[in-house]
């Protein structure tokens, strides 16, 4: 099946006033796809209040345009321009939401939900690994190299491998996962803890 995709972005304009009370003075500007648009007019309406605005470069050709499976750690605190959190969450550090009509609010930094994954981790005996089979997410590597149990050696650690990863309601057994494909899986609704591969690395 041949697949086309479109590239479509708003037709709106950065709102005249723009909440900011909430915002630090030194910020990391980023949008999703559809309002790229508007990066450079709301860059401009904010240095004009005073702001230190940065535009990052992420996984994208596109300056200031964060993807699903970024995953973006600045020293700023970041305001991310969309219309819902699927793409904010993406968001590591200090992290706030502006709706196109120009609210603005704080967003639940990634790292502490991951934080508390990690201690369950920890304390966990039985680890499910979750591998897809996607290019570009594909790790098998973590399963055939035996990477987490060498480092881990008093843990059990089974794995799982698809193409397509559920909530994994079926397998009670396991006391929590630990994700080596896209990030956002630990964004979805697990009924167990599920720990980024690339946060556990940056604990040992």
């Amino acid at each position: 099946m041949e697949l086309l995709f479109l590239n479509a972005q708003t037709k709106l304009r950065a709102p005249p006033k723009i909440d900011t009370k909430l915002l630090p003075k030194k910020i990391a500007l980023v949008a999703a796809i559809q309002y790229i648009p508007l990066l450079q007019q709301v860059r401009k309406i904010l240095e004009t209040e005073g702001f230190d605005i940065e535009v990052p470069k992420l996984s994208s050709d596109t300056p200031g345009q964060i993807l699903g499976c970024d995953n973006l750690v600045s020293d700023r605190a970041v305001l991310c321009i969309a219309d819902g959190n699927f793409h904010p969450t993406a968001i590591r550090s200090e992290a706030y939401i502006m709706h196109p009509d120009g609210r603005i609010a704080p967003l639940e930094p990634k790292t502490n939900r991951q934080k508390a994954a990690y201690v369950k981790f920890l304390s966990s005996d039985r680890i499910g690994v979750l591998i897809s089979t996607k290019p570009g997410q594909n790790h098998i590597e973590v399963a055939e190299n035996k990477i987490l149990e060498r480092k881990y050696p008093n843990k059990r650690f089974y794995y799982f491998i698809s193409n397509q990863i559920g909530d994994m309601t079926d397998f009670n057994f396991i006391d929590c996962f630990v994700n080596t494909a896209c990030p956002r899986l630990a964004d979805d609704k697990f009924q167990k803890p599920i720990l980024d591969i690339s946060y556990l690395r940056s604990m040992e």
